[in-house]
Order: structure tokens, then sequence, then C-alpha cells
């Protein structure tokens, strides 16, 4: 049986859990800044609620009509077998732990880095010339392995499922990344 679409299915379940996280947590984010003063930032968090919902209804939708597909498979299959992730991870499961270090390492680097820019500003609001370059420095050193994190995920990920779909398109991280380079350029 093809396992594509459990590979498939496993992907949109972890971005459907990453993105449900923040969009639980944003109400209370929501709730503990001011109402005056802050119109900007809550307008941001509202648009940022308001992607996540959409998301949320898109992945969602997708997750089903893959799971409608596997009970199409199901009933089609001759033999009786069932593919179950976890046979499908048993085997290579510290090569799905790769591309989960990594985002997670990038998301902590895109943390560091943001904070950095609020230090270096609050150096610059503060005149404190010394703390503002420094705050700088950090998201200059940060900001190229920010970038390379983001260029070394989509081949990370190929390999991981060229070890553990039956069919994929080795090209896909390239195609990745020059689309992801161009939705950034868009801006």
């Amino acid at each position: 049986m093809d396992n594509n679409n459990e590979v498939l299915k496993l992907h949109i379940s972890e971005q459907i859990a990453l993105e449900e996280r923040l969009y639980k947590s944003l109400e209370d984010k929501m709730a503990d800044i001011p109402d005056t003063g802050f119109i900007d930032a809550k307008s941001l968090l509202s648009k940022v609620a308001e992607v996540l919902e959409g998301h949320f209804v898109l992945l969602n939708k997708m997750l089903g009509k893959l799971e409608d597909r596997d009970a199409e498979t199901e009933q089609e299959n001759q033999d009786g077998k069932i593919f179950r992730l976890d046979k499908l991870f048993e085997s290579n499961e510290q090569s799905w732990r790769v591309s989960k270090i990594l985002r997670e390492v990038y998301s902590e680097l895109n943390l560091i880095s943001i904070s950095n820019t609020q230090l270096h500003t609050a150096g610059l609001a503060l005149k404190s010339e010394e703390v503002a370059l420094m705050a700088l420095k950090h998201v200059q050193n940060i900001t190229p392995l920010i970038v390379s994190l983001g260029e070394l995920i989509p081949e990370i990920l190929t390999q991981e499922l060229n070890q553990e779909a039956s069919e994929i398109d080795k090209s896909a991280s390239q195609t990745a990344i020059d689309n992801i380079r161009k939705a950034w350029d868009d801006l």
C-alpha cells in the first residue's frame, strides 16, 4: 500500500497542532494588552488569529480528504492489511527528529532575533549606544543562521521523506526554497 497519504496526514496533523497551540494562546495574549495605546498590536494579533482560523479550516479539510482516501484504499485492499503510522516510523524514528529539531531551533532563533531587536530598540530609545550596538550585532549574527536553517530544512525533510514514502519528487526541496524566497520577495 502507498504510504504517502499517511506521511502527509502526519505532517498536516503536526501543522494543525502547532497552529492550534498559537491560536489558543492568542486570546489570553490579546487580553493582556491594554485597550488603549496598543490598537496596532491588537489589530495585528486579530489578523494572526483570522489567518490561523482560515489555516485550521483548510488543514482539517485536507486531512479529511486524505482520511477519505484511506477509507477507500482500505476497502480496495485485497489482502486485508491496514497501513499503520506507528509501523511507518518504527524503523526510522530518528530520521524524523532531524527536521523537527531544526524547526524548533529555527523558531527559537527567530524568538531570539526579535528579542534582540527589542533590546536594540530599547538601547536606542534609552540612549545606550553600547546596548544598542551589542543587540544589533547579535541580530546580525543570528540572521544568517535563520536563513541557512530555512533553506536547509526543506532539504532535510526531502531526505527524510525519501526514506519514508514510496514516491517523492526529489526536486521538491529546491522548489520549496525558491517558492519561499519568492513569497518573501513579493512583500
